[in-house]
């Protein structure tokens, strides 16, 4: 059968059906129009495709485009740039499987695989003399097979496959048609689709008809057309789909829509009829796609969107297309269907987005319920029904009062005027109120109306009473009723209150509430106060008590309004009051407490206009919807946030009405309807946005990097790349979608930067380290992304605050510390060498023994040279012998001790050889020496330097030390020029101690002496003392008082005791002889009638124990004291003796306050007592050969006197050491 032969039968019989049919749209899809993103205007998008992250791929004329909802990026050629794509114009885009890329095709520039990772290109071009590289730059389709080989048709009709990893094509070419000259007049080779049953079959478009192509043996069979397609304008490839039966569908040039059948070779053709002709722009196939399984949508140049059934072939013409000035629908070239199930389409003017979702502001049509309802009927009231059935709504000169079903949207009109001639409107219907009697009371701008319960005529209420009059004709805007009483808002006559049994009007007057305020919004609860929201504040009028409190902007919150214009009064369910105005926002009055008022304001800043608010309704959740100057806005009282939706979501400034139905949806008045829709829809409407990162910058400028910004993991930046910036972005795809943005750079940012809609960040002077950027977003319902995205950011340090700088730095420091370390410690070496040198140059040994003197070396050097250890051997008399006479180390737990000194004969070990030699020994490595003497402990190095004096060895200095290698010649030379300086100190010392000698052995001869005078001393005074006691004990028993003398005999037995003791002795301790002194005076006290008290004071610092002292060396002044100084006064006496330490002496202080010297003296004369002061003289010889004293006076005596000069007394100091 031929080709003619298959169409007409069916061409008549089909579309005789189709040429009537009314366009429709697709259900279930609501159709959005995008032909603007941001300032730029998209212009004919030929081809789209979604990548696998969710981003949009729009290929234009001379860009493609990145979509995320909100934003696109382009990607185009740039001449200079090797790795930009292709030029365009761009007409197919595949989304790789092999790898995440983008193939994309131009009509004029050849193919670019767009690496989505890096974003660079990697280009294929025609080259005439490379039967690897492409025949021809216009590609006509790209198809990937599953192994993920490319297909690629151009124009000079070729196929070209790529295998996966190659860089060169290989070509193919089915076999020209008859008439045709050559391939350029054969034209494209395209679009490529793979055979469902047969993976080796490809099928492929051409203007001849469609090829089937067999992969494993090359051969291409054409199933050609009756008429060879003729390219208008430009060549365009043929569209081919397979469906599941094996059918080719296919279209492409006026064409219209054909059907192959590849088991047969049959066609079938469909094409929209009853138009006029327009040559080859009619039934021009675009794009064919498969809706589901049974359902095509076939997209046209003129002829907008067909909808075929795959198993009946009926036809629906859909209007999905916008329509462009000429009235003819803008062209649609392409299909795609995105992860969620929504449908995009490329056409002429940018993009069309079909989605399943429901409007986010349904909207309900007056005209489209009732067609009578002719008027704009603005809504300015509403009320709900007892029965809740139904909703009243006072409308703005429209058709009056409407009464709408909430069931079922039925509507009815009831006019207060007469309605019948056209363009004829009714009142101004303000305020909506239901009284206690069943009337519907109506606020107009002609008075107050009611409509009785039951009938449709509206009346004018007149009243009776005072405020009758006032009230007639006042545009009424607001409305309240409790009880029996209706209370009226006007507009510039105040407020009302009307009796509904009496019909009684009066006119309500307060101080601020005045007959001329504007009253807009009345409220309360069933008992207490009225609240009167006016143009000059908020007013509470309490009607038991007449009593009323005003508020306004005159004290602002928390006691007062932040603004006098007060809109709309309403309590929520915890009896709280919200107030609102406009300019100043939200008011709360908490608890409704007007006698305690506390107002919390809520502004909403995010929006101009936002703070004037006309009406609200108060929601579940703490969730208020306010009507605003910008749109619709939500306020969450307990986030104290709001979200906004104004112009950008197509809403327009709410002045109408707004009410919340039973059934929780809300009211908003609008233009010849209202919207009509669920908060929890809107506020939960939409999916989190996906955020991402875009366009990093350095100081602003573009950088290059390795992969997409968007793509890496983490950055490092120089510590000079510190000032960057991010634009940020977000997959959004939202009806009007509106991204708010938040981010933190961990490391650096206590908390999240709320950003609102602006999409960059950046940081200045960042310190080196390591950060991680999280950036998160949320939709217009404040909905935030579920995952942040996330980037590390690693600031490197400059060079100078590395590591290994530092490292380099602190080497080099300790080289140049180090350096100058040595550098001080050999100064500091030469400095302790010349201050020890001098310091033995200068000694003064005078009065120092050569014990002294070596231990003074010893101690210096091993101090000052750092020594382990320092030892002085003296030759002993014999000169055989090396003695050790002083050490300071290990073996000399303490100075001037020494345990087991050493003795070495001269010439043997270390030390003897060098003082056999008289020449310094100085060994490294005593390991290696058997010379070696171990003294305390084996040490590794040794250094023995002689002592000579003119000619003749003295001693040797020894140091050991446990480091190898110790020793240098620096200590060789020290030590030479100590022991050098020592030697002669050394022999000085030696021959003073000879005379020292001698000295004291004629000492001990003066002692000897001395003694023998003592001895004849106490021989002179025992007599004495026992011829005083005697006496003594004589008289008490003449007096007959036992008790005194035995106290005095105990205590002379004892005296005598002690100096039987003491007699035998040189020397006695200090506290023996002061213990014997106070024997001596208390018998002296008691036996002159205690005519005298004494004292005897010892400082603590005075070791009584420790003093040595000769015996009764202080008494003979003590008793010199009392007899001659005490016992003549006729007064009562005092004697005070005083011990100190002075010059290590020990003086004895003895003070009387008797007659003095002078008086003793003169009572004396005549008696020649030459034995007392014989005592003195003997004591005072005493205490100066027992002392060595050969010169100096031991004992001094000293006159006391009082203020008129008379004599007051005597002092002896005895000094005794």
């Amino acid at each position: 059968m031929t080709f003619r032969a298959a169409i007409w039968p069916l061409f008549f019989l089909v579309f005789a059906n189709l040429a009537g049919a009314d366009a429709q749209s697709l259900a279930p899809y609501r159709r959005l129009v995008i032909e603007k993103v941001g300032e730029t205007k998209l212009g004919t998008i030929n081809d789209l495709v979604e990548d696998g992250r969710g981003f949009i791929w729009l290929a234009g004329y001379y860009s493609v485009y990145r979509y995320d909802g909100a934003q696109i990026e382009a990607f185009s050629n740039r001449p200079d740039d090797t790795a930009s794509i292709v030029p365009g114009p761009y007409e197919h885009l595949k989304k790789s499987r092999a790898g995440e890329g983008l193939w994309i095709g131009s009509s004029t520039g050849g193919l670019s695989y767009l690496d989505l990772q890096t974003g660079k290109a990697r280009n294929y071009t025609a080259n005439a003399e490379d039967q690897g590289a492409l025949a021809g730059n216009s590609i006509a389709d790209i198809y990937e097979d599953p192994e993920g080989g490319m297909w690629v048709g151009t124009d000079l009709f070729a196929l070209h496959y790529l295998s996966p990893g190659s860089k060169r094509f290989l070509r193919f070419r089915p076999p020209l048609p008859a008439g045709v000259a050559d391939y350029p007049a054969a034209g494209l080779l395209g679009e490529i689709v793979p055979d469902r049953h047969d993976p080796r079959v490809l099928w492929i478009g051409s203007r001849f008809g469609v090829y089937r192509f067999d992969r494993k043996n090359a051969q291409f069979q054409l199933f050609p057309f009756e008429h060879n397609l003729q390219y208008w304008y430009r060549p365009q490839n043929l569209q081919i789909y397979m469906d599941a039966d094996g059918m080719i569908w296919c279209g492409g040039i006026t064409t219209g829509l054909c059907k192959l059948n590849t088991s047969s070779g049959h066609w079938q053709v469909f094409k929209k009829t009853g138009q006029t002709l327009q040559s080859h722009n009619i039934n021009n196939v675009l794009d064919i796609a498969p809706l589901d399984d049974t359902t095509l949508l076939t997209l046209t140049l003129m002829d907008d969107a067909w909808k075929v059934n795959l198993r009946t072939g009926a036809i629906e013409f859909l209007s999905i297309s916008t329509i462009n000035s000429a009235g003819i629908p803008v062209a649609l070239f392409s299909l795609c269907r995105s992860f969620n199930g929504d449908l995009w389409l490329a056409y002429g003017n940018g993009l069309v987005h079909l989605t399943k979702k429901s409007s986010l502001w349904p909207f309900v049509s007056f005209p489209g319920l009732n067609p009578s309802l002719d008027q704009n009927n603005w809504q300015r009231a509403y009320l709900v029904s007892g029965d809740k059935k139904y909703l009243y709504i006072g409308t703005l000169r429209g058709n009056g009062l409407l009464k709408y079903r909430l069931d079922d949207g039925n509507t009815e009109a009831f006019s207060y005027r007469n309605l019948d001639n056209p363009g004829e409107s009714d009142v101004l219907m303000d305020a909506l109120c239901f009284g206690r009697d069943g009337r519907l009371w109506i606020g107009t701008d002609t008075g107050l109306l009611y409509l009785n319960r039951g009938e449709r005529i509206i009346r004018s209420f007149d009243g009776n009473g005072a405020g009758a009059t006032a009230l007639q004709g006042a545009q009424v805007t607001s409305l309240y009723a409790r009880n029996n009483e209706l209370w009226v808002g006007t507009k510039g006559r105040g407020a009302f209150r009307v009796d509904l049994q009496t019909d009684a009007v009066e006119q309500l007057e307060t101080r601020d509430l005045i007959k001329t305020s504007a009253v807009s919004c009345i409220t309360g609860k069933d008992k207490g106060p009225v609240w009167f929201g006016h143009d000059r504040g908020l007013t509470a009028y309490d009607p038991a008590r007449k009593t009323d409190w005003h508020f306004d902007r005159q004290k602002r919150p928390p006691s007062g309004l932040s603004d006098d214009q007060v809109t709309s009064l309403a309590y929520d369910a915890a009896g709280h009051l919200w107030v609102s105005t406009l300019g100043g926002g939200m008011m709360r009055l908490l608890n409704g407490d007007q006698e305690h008022p506390h107002f919390d304001a809520y502004y909403n800043n995010e929006v101009p206009g936002g703070n004037v608010v006309y009406e609200f309704a108060i929601c579940d959740r703490g969730r208020i919807w306010l009507g605003t100057q910008s749109g619709l806005a939500v306020l969450d009282t307990a986030a104290q946030s709001f979200v906004n939706y104004d112009s950008r979501d197509g809403m327009i400034a709410k002045i109408g009405s707004m009410i919340r139905l039973p059934d929780g949806r809300i009211a908003s008045a609008a233009y010849r309807g209202f919207h009509l829709f669920h908060p929890d829809s809107v506020l939960h409407s939409g999916v989190p946005p996906v955020p991402y990162l875009r366009n990093f910058r350095i100081f602003d400028r573009d950088v290059d990097l390795p992969y997409a910004v968007d793509r890496m993991d983490q950055l490092t930046l120089n510590y000079n790349q510190n000032h960057f910036s991010f634009e940020l972005g977000a997959l959004n795809f939202e009806e009007k979608a509106r991204t708010h943005y938040a981010y933190r750079l961990e490391g650096y940012d206590q908390d999240w930067v709320f950003s609102g809609t602006r999409n960059y960040l950046s940081y200045n002077n960042l310190p080196a380290g390591e950060y991680v950027l999280r950036v998160k977003a949320a939709n217009k319902s404040a909905i935030w992304s579920e995952h942040d995205k996330t980037i590390g950011i690693i600031i490197r340090p400059p060079y100078w605050q590395t590591w290994w700088f530092r490292l380099l730095v602190l080497a080099f420091v300790s080289a140049v510390a180090y350096g100058i370390y040595k550098a001080w410690r050999q100064r500091r070496r030469t400095l302790i060498a010349q201050r020890l040198v001098e310091y033995f140059a200068h000694a003064d040994y005078s009065g120092a023994g050569v014990r002294d003197i070596l231990w003074d070396v010893a101690h210096k050097c091993l101090a000052r040279l750092r020594l382990e250890d320092c030892v002085i051997y003296l030759l002993d008399e014999s000169g055989e012998y090396l003695v050790q006479a002083a050490a300071y180390g290990a073996n000399n737990p303490g100075p001037y001790e020494l345990q087991e000194p050493l003795r070495i004969p001269l010439g043997r070990g270390i030390v003897g050889a060098a003082g056999l030699k008289a020449q310094p020994e100085l060994v490294p490595d005593t390991r290696r020496d058997p010379r070696y003497i171990v003294d305390d402990q084996p040490r590794l190095s040794e250094l023995a330097i002689p002592i000579v004096h003119e000619g003749r060895l003295v001693g040797v200095i020894d140091s050991e030390h446990s480091r190898q290698g110790f020793f240098t010649e620096y200590h060789i030379q020290v030590l030479k020029t100590i022991a050098s300086l020592c030697a002669g100190k050394i022999a000085q010392a030696r021959a003073r101690e000879l005379m020292e000698e001698k000295e004291r052995q004629l000492n001990e001869l003066n002692r000897n002496l001395a003694e023998s005078q003592l001895t004849a001393l106490r021989a002179q005074m025992n007599p004495h003392f026992l011829f005083n006691c005697l006496n003594s004990i004589n008289w008490y028993i003449i007096k007959n008082r036992p008790a005194e003398a035995s106290r005095y005999i105990a205590r002379f037995s004892k005296l005598i005791r002690l100096i039987l003791e003491h007699s035998k002795r040189r020397q006695i301790t200090l506290e023996r002889e002061l213990e014997a002194l106070r024997l001596y005076l208390d018998m002296e006290a008691m036996r002159f009638e205690h005519r005298f008290d004494y004292q005897i004071e010892v400082p603590p610092d005075i070791d009584i124990e420790d003093i040595m002292v000769p015996p009764l060396i202080f008494q003979p002044y003590v008793e010199n004291a009392i007899w001659h100084g005490l016992m003549p006064k006729n007064a009562p006496g005092r004697l005070q003796i005083h011990l100190k330490m002075e010059k290590n002496a020990l003086v004895c202080i003895i003070e009387d306050n008797g007659i003095g010297r002078e008086a003793a003296a003169a009572m004396r004369q005549g008696t020649a007592n030459k034995r007392e002061s014989q005592g003195l003289k003997i004591t005072e010889a005493r205490i100066r050969q027992m002392g060595g004293q050969s010169n100096g006076a031991p004992v001094r005596f000293t006159d006391l006197y009082d203020e008129t000069g008379a004599a007051a007394g005597t002092r002896v100091e005895v000094r005794v050491g």
